[in-house]
């Protein structure tokens, strides 16, 4: 059969009152977590500085200030060097300093073994970190390469029971 305009289908009507319905989803709901309004400037913490990190860092500090979080201090030594003439830039291997990120974007290794499967030692590390020290309304991005559902998997319990914002950066 032939498309028609005619079998598109229209919405209902809204209505200008909410239904009996819509009242108790609102009543059961959880309530909108945010970070604090007294944070004027998003802090966005990059945890792991390694290529993607760095590139990470150099294209986020054109807008927001930046912490780049290492377990490398000789790495974290260069950098500091390298992005020396922006102020709104700094380095750290001092796990409490992530306590004042507003945003976490991890980009830590995800290495292949030698049996094929991944080594996911290197995430699941950076997202205890993240579990210690981000607060409420948080946003946490995955930007480690990951399969399929595995975002969901390893940060969807963590962002719930902290009510953080998650997300991934898919490859394309």
């Amino acid at each position: 059969m032939p498309f028609s305009a005619n079998l598109i289908q229209r919405p209902a009507p809204r209505r200008a009152h909410p239904t009996e319905t819509q009242r108790q989803a609102a009543k059961t709901s959880p309530a909108k977590i945010t970070v604090t309004p007294t944070e004027a400037t998003p802090l966005v913490a990059v945890i792991g500085v390694g290529f993607v990190g760095t590139g990470l860092v150099d294209s986020f500090s054109s807008k927001y200030e930046i912490m780049g979080f290492d377990i490398s201090e000789n790495r974290l030594e260069f950098l500091r060097g390298e992005f020396r003439a922006r102020p709104n830039v700094s380095f750290t291997s001092n796990e409490s300093d992530l306590a004042k990120a507003t945003h976490f974007l991890i980009s830590v290794p995800t290495l292949l073994r030698s049996d094929k499967t991944i080594d996911l030692s290197y995430l699941q590390s950076a997202l205890r970190r993240v579990e210690q020290w981000a607060r409420p309304g948080c946003t946490v991005v995955i930007e480690s390469s990951v399969s399929v559902g595995l975002t969901r998997q390893l940060l969807g319990p963590i962002a719930k029971a902290k009510g953080l914002f998650a997300g991934m950066s898919p490859e394309v």
